[in-house]
């Protein structure tokens, strides 16, 4: 049997993934796809405007009413405009991919992890139809990046034997992943860059909505709605409190740090099992309620995320007096040494608190979670169970022995090569481009037939 790979990309992905496909497999195995008119090759997007026009219903299609819950939340276009609506544009897409697929009969689909509807009905069309997909995402391991469409736990079976050396340099409190070292090296850089975004894209998706004959294009309009909601005329000002660990030393409670997580985002959106985490913000809110009589709660912003959240959520948050909010510059390491445990999504600050030896509360089942450390919570856990986990953690030492198994654990799921964020890639930089064909070497075995 032939292989033939359908490969879904955006302009602004096209150069980086499909250098990236096409060192799969020859030029003339692959077919790309996308709602995108510039870069798509299989007729989707014509098919989905065609499919808009006609009163399509779930009995054409296979999805429960659960499905279409699931779809229309977790997608931060869907869940953000009216329902009514978000239901007909998931039923054309849905008929649309369908048809694609069926028409294209591809071996093998791949793309980066599931971050919109589209992407999440390509992954769900494919497995009915057995089809193998293959999805990619970058990890906080440098150099190193893992196959998930989901952010499912997903074992690489030939694994890399040299990266258990990995480990010491993971352990060191500089330590960086190199998705986050600009922003944390220019935090003003960033803000400034975030804001302005916000304020230009607020005008720019609009227009660009209208005069591009593509009026519901997922990028374009998604955009437009995050834009107007996180527009401020002004960038938010310093966040957080200089005497941090004064309060942190002097602290009456048990201490818990909550890093923010970026927030619309693939690891929120697809990689929380429990569709009430997906709203982050109310989450939170509840999460506050519940745990700053009993725990003295610190919380810091994502570097890469400063000023790309509401007006109201900044003002909000720097005069709650229920917790004190760290200055965003400082590193998570240096806080995860002084706290006693850590609260998450699926954030990787608590793979970091892992092998640290502190107690980690896992709001997700993020694919790094392992071993006595991690803790499954929710809004019903009791607090002595936390308390009791807490404390646990604090009498048992953590030795190396545990150290490198939690790292082995990850270590299972990776795959060498380094996978940059494609504005940032480049084809006429070298380096980039022997990281792609090392990422394609890496998983190449898992393109066969």
């Amino acid at each position: 049997m032939k292989i033939k790979i359908l490969s879904y990309i955006r302009p602004a992905t096209k150069k980086q993934y499909s250098f990236f496909v096409q060192n799969l497999t020859k030029k003339e195995n692959i077919i790309y796809c996308s709602e995108h008119f510039s870069v798509d090759q299989t007729g989707l997007p014509h098919l989905y405007y065609s499919f808009l026009q006609k009163k399509n219903t779930l009995k054409n299609i296979n999805l429960s009413s659960k499905d279409v819950d699931d779809f229309i939340l977790r997608c931060r276009l869907l869940r953000n405009i009216k329902r009514s609506e978000a239901l007909k544009h998931l039923l054309a897409m849905y008929m649309a991919i369908d048809k694609i697929l069926l028409k294209e009969k591809p071996t093998h689909v791949t793309f980066q992890t599931v971050d919109s509807y589209i992407t999440d009905l390509i992954r769900l069309i494919s497995k009915r139809r057995k089809i193998k997909c293959i999805c990619v995402v970058g990890t906080f391991v440098n150099n190193h990046f893992r196959i998930s469409s989901r952010g499912e736990k997903t074992l690489n079976k030939k694994k890399n034997k040299h990266i258990s050396k990995l480990l010491p340099k993971f352990l060191k409190e500089s330590y960086i992943p190199d998705y986050s070292k600009n922003s944390i090296r220019k935090p003003l850089l960033t803000k400034y860059k975030q804001w302005f975004r916000n304020l230009v894209g607020s005008f720019y998706f609009p227009i660009k909505r209208y005069l591009s004959n593509d009026f519901y294009n997922y990028h374009y309009w998604h955009n437009e709605i995050i834009c107007k909601q996180y527009m401020s005329l002004f960038p938010p000002g310093d966040l957080g409190d200089k005497n941090w660990e004064m309060k942190l030393k002097y602290k009456k409670k048990p201490s818990l740090y909550i890093p923010l997580q970026k927030y619309p985002e693939a690891t929120i959106d697809y990689w929380c099992e429990d569709l009430e985490l997906v709203k982050y913000y109310e989450f939170l809110e509840k999460l506050i309620k519940k745990l700053h009589k009993h725990f003295s709660l610190f919380i810091k912003e994502h570097p890469d995320v400063i000023a790309f959240r509401p007006k109201s959520f900044y003002s909000k948050i720097t005069k709650d007096k229920r917790i004190t909010l760290i200055p965003t510059n400082i590193n998570s390491n240096s806080i995860i040494n002084k706290i006693d445990g850590v609260v998450i999504w699926t954030g990787t600050v608590g793979f970091d608190s892992l092998i640290r030896g502190k107690a980690v509360f896992g709001l997700a089942t993020p694919f790094f979670a392992n071993g006595k450390r991690f803790m499954k919570i929710n809004l019903k856990t009791k607090i002595k169970k936390m308390n009791d986990h807490l404390n646990f953690c604090k009498k048992n030492k953590i030795l190396n022995s545990e150290q490198k198994k939690s790292f082995d654990f990850v270590a299972k799921q990776l795959y060498k090569g380094k996978y940059k964020f494609h504005k940032e890639w480049s084809s006429s930089n070298s380096t980039d481009i022997n990281d792609i064909k090392q990422m394609a070497k890496s998983c190449k075995h898992l393109f066969k037939v």
